[in-house]
Parts: structure tokens; sequence; C-alpha cells
């Protein structure tokens, strides 16, 4: 009885020494063990918001798409050649890269990420412990390449990347809520305070000002003429030019937002905001509506063209044909490069410099897309008669195409400066408007009638003996001007021989 009842004893003593170290010594890891068993947080994550066009066409939108996994440590060694040889093929990854994630040390690697249901049926057959599938958010572009450039795209984590993705970011992200839950006995989930409606952490809706339907046609026009030319890029715009919303912004060559894995950097380019370029003949308009505006030549003055080369210092001004007395009208009609000088010099620098300045050249005009250049340029004080005269036919300036858009848009409306846009409004889930544009004139660069009489001189461009009769329409009364420039030879600073950039604004 005495050696049970001593036994006895000391297990209980040795009992009350544990509860002792549990208690004092082992709590607060018990604590934290306890809590891993039986709270969690989970994220919940929201839709990014939709992008639509100006009649409520779909754009871009989320969808659900399924992401594998592995956890390297509970995969069975058995299986793990299987593994790699059927994962490798059914994800289309290369051996090597397959077996660095099998072989990892980490707790979580991600296998792919969005993938395909074949290709998510296929490694649901091989049937591998330690391999799972996490459902998540993907972008998805409805038209593929439609207006791919002002889109941009976001990256796989949902994040805009370029375009009105990365511009709208703040308005579009979705926002991600952490809940804490508390599991039950057999692991069942718990949600002890509720949670408020997931679509309030949705991101807003965001309308462009793009017609999707001409910005169809648009794309396919660019294509055909960038092929007919076997240019190696083009871009066109279509720009309402009294309220300076962008009803099609096209670019050639093009690439599709849902698989743009290897497309080259240069496809994704937004050439009309991103490049810039000699104008040429297209400037003459400019240079007409600034002489014009100023009261120093009227359309039907005339000027002697030299017959074909003017110099000017040791330089010598040629046109592409040989002309001698031309009105101010015909000249631009003919594209004469002697007249646009002669009437350059005539206006003088201080007050052409001026114009231009109005009419936003040599810097950004504001677009609401992220990456827009201003051109070049030059300061007055730089402005030598050389620089006077090339800059009246377009050369020794550079502009982007956008700028040339809205200076045309300038003599299309009347005369006046308008800020082009390309987001609409913005609306959040629940239906609450954050933002909307409203077209903005920033200022007068000239009187309606200088702006009608320009347009009148540029109705003879596109008639017989202009230079642009390739834009007539049967009963539209059309004004545009052509332009060809040289390129600059990288390296050498030289004008090419063979290497143009041709344009048209009408």
């Amino acid at each position: 009885i005495l050696a049970v009842g001593g036994g006895i004893a000391v297990l209980l003593a040795m009992v009350a020494l544990r509860i002792v170290q549990f208690t004092l010594t082992d709590s607060p890891d018990l604590a934290k063990l306890a809590r891993r068993q039986h709270h969690e947080q989970i994220h919940i994550a929201a839709h990014r918001g939709a992008i639509l066009d100006r009649h409520g066409e779909t754009l871009a939108s989320s969808i659900e798409r399924p992401s594998l996994y592995v956890r390297p440590r509970r995969l069975n060694a058995a299986d793990r050649g299987r593994a790699q040889a059927g994962l490798s093929a059914a994800l289309e990854l290369p051996p090597r890269a397959v077996a660095a994630k099998l072989d990892s040390t980490s707790n979580f690697v991600w296998l792919k990420r969005a993938v395909s249901p074949r290709e998510q049926a296929t490694v649901h057959a091989l049937g591998l412990g330690g391999v799972g599938e996490v459902v998540e958010a993907r972008r998805f572009y409805p038209h593929g390449t439609a207006a791919a450039q002002v889109l941009g795209f976001a990256g796989v984590d949902l994040r805009g990347i370029e375009g009105v993705e990365r511009f709208y970011e703040q308005d579009l992200r979705a926002l991600t809520r952490t809940l804490e839950i508390e599991r039950d006995a057999l692991g069942r989930e718990i949600l002890t305070d509720g949670m408020d409606d997931p679509r309030a952490l949705d991101g807003a809706t965001v309308e462009l000002t793009i017609d999707v339907a001409l910005q169809s046609i648009a794309e396919r026009a660019l294509e055909q003429g960038v092929r007919d030319a076997q240019a190696a890029a083009g871009t066109a715009i279509v720009m309402d030019p009294w309220t300076g919303e962008i009803l099609a912004l096209a670019n050639a060559p093009t690439f599709d937002p849902n698989d743009r894995a290897t497309i080259p950097a240069s496809h994704r380019r937004n050439r009309a905001i991103n490049d810039f370029y000699e104008p040429g003949s297209t400037f003459k308009a400019v240079l007409a509506a600034a002489a014009l505006e100023h009261g120093v030549v009227r359309p039907e003055e005339m000027v002697f063209c030299e017959n074909g080369a003017m110099p000017v210092g040791k330089w010598v001004i040629h046109d592409h044909h040989r002309h001698g007395w031309l009105s101010i009208a015909e000249s631009i009609a003919v594209s004469s490069n002697i007249a646009a000088a002669k009437i350059g010099e005539k206006l003088g620098r201080e007050r052409f410099h001026q114009f231009l300045v109005d009419l936003g050249f040599g810097k950004p005009t504001g677009l609401d897309l992220p990456a827009e250049v201003g051109g070049m340029l030059r300061p007055l004080a730089n402005w030598s008669r050389i620089n006077l005269v090339t800059t009246s036919f377009g050369q020794g300036i550079a502009v982007t195409p956008l700028q040339m858009a809205r200076a045309f848009a300038a003599i299309a409306n009347g005369g006046q400066v308008v800020q082009p846009y390309v987001g609409l409004r913005a609306t959040s889930a629940s239906g609450e408007r954050l933002w909307e544009h409203q077209p903005t004139i920033l200022r007068r660069v000239m009187k309606p009638e200088t702006a009608r009489m320009v347009t009148a001189m540029l109705e003879m461009v596109t008639e017989e003996g202009g230079t642009g009769t390739k834009a007539q329409i049967a009963g539209v009364r059309v004004a545009g001007k052509t332009g060809t420039s040289q390129k600059i030879e990288p390296g050498t600073g030289r004008y090419s021989s063979d290497k143009r950039v041709a344009s048209f604004v009408g």
C-alpha cells in the first residue's frame, strides 16, 4: 500500500509540475498554437472595374481563372518523377523550370497562373498530392486588339501597367478586405463578425470617349494603308474638334492584350502621343492660319515661287515642282515650300513662335494617358532666319500626331484650342458618380473668319490639282493637308534620302 501510494504521489507531483510548466513557461506558445488552429485571416478580393466605350460596350473586364500551385513538402517522393514529366507536358513548361519548383524549399510555389480549362483538367487527372489551385481574377479584353494601346493592360496581380489601365488605376483597382474567422473542431469556418456586401470593394467602371465601331474602322483602314505603303508603322486619330473627345486612336502594328507575352515592346507603343516627328507640309496650314490672323497675307495675294529654287544664305529651298506666280491659296494647294518660306519671313519669327506656343506645340497636350511627350519647339532666342524658313514648311520642329490633330481642330472649330481626353466618366460599384470630364476650351488662337479662310484654302488641297485628291468624298466638303517629311538618320543627324514620314490631317 505504501509503495502504490508513493507511486501515485510521485505521478501527481509530476502532473502538478507539468501543469505549472504549461501555465507559466509554455503558455504564450500554446496560446499562439491555439490561435493558429482556431483563428485565421482570409483575404476577400473584389473585382477590378470594367472599362467601357462611349456607348457602354465592354472593352475590359475581369473574369475568374484557376491558378495552380504546389506544396513541395507534401509531394510524395515516389510521385516526384511522374509529377515533373506530367506537369511539364500539361502546362507546357520547360522540365527544368518544373523541377526547380518541385525541389523548392518554400512551403508554397506557383506552378502557373491563370491556366486554361484544358490545362486544369489535365493536371487534375494526374492525381498528385500537394498540387492545388486557387481561383483568381484575370483581365479580359473582349475586342482583342481594338484600342489596345489606349486601354493598355493589367498584370497578373491586376495592377494597371500601361494605358487607361495605368492612368486610372486609382479608380479601377479593387480593394482587398481582411476578415478574422474562427474554426470549429472539424475545421469549418465561422464568420463571427459577418461582412459587408463584397461589391462595395469592387473597382469603379470607367467609360471612355472611344467609339468601338469607329475604332474598328480606323484600325482596318490604318492597317490597309500601312500595308499598301509598305510602311514600318502608322497611327490614326479621330477627334471631335469641338469637344476634344478622342473617338478613335489606332496604331499599327498593334497587339492583343489578352496574349501579350511574346509581343515586342514596339507594338505596344502609343505612337500618337509617345513618338514625335517633323510634320512637313501639314504644318503649312498652321503657318497660313498665323499669317491670315495677323493680316500679313490674303488668300488671293500672289507670291512668286522662284521657279522651284530659292537661296537662303548658304542653303537652297526647293519645291517638288517648278512654280512661278501663285496665289497664297494655290501655294497651299500645291504645297510650295518656297511660298511657305516667304510667308514665314513676312509673318516674322516673334509672331509665328507665339502662335505655335498658343496652339500648344512644344509641350504635352495633357491627354489622360501615360508617357505623353511634348515634341520639340526651339526657344525664340534660338530662331535664326533659316529656322524661321524651315519651320514654315514643317522642318526643324517636332510634333506628336495628337498635337497636329488638335491644331487642325482649332481650324475646324472656329479658332479655339480644346483639351483632348479619353476618360469620359467613372462610376463606383454602388452607382456613385466619381468624376465626369466636360469639354474644356483652353484659349482662342484665331478669329472665326480666319479659321473659315484657312478651311476654304484647305478644301482646294483635296480638289483637282491639289495634293490630297484621294481624300475626296462624294457629296461631302473635305478640307485637309498632306505632308511628307524626311526622317533623320540615326547617328548622323542628317536627313535620310529615302526614309519618309507621310501624313494627312483633315
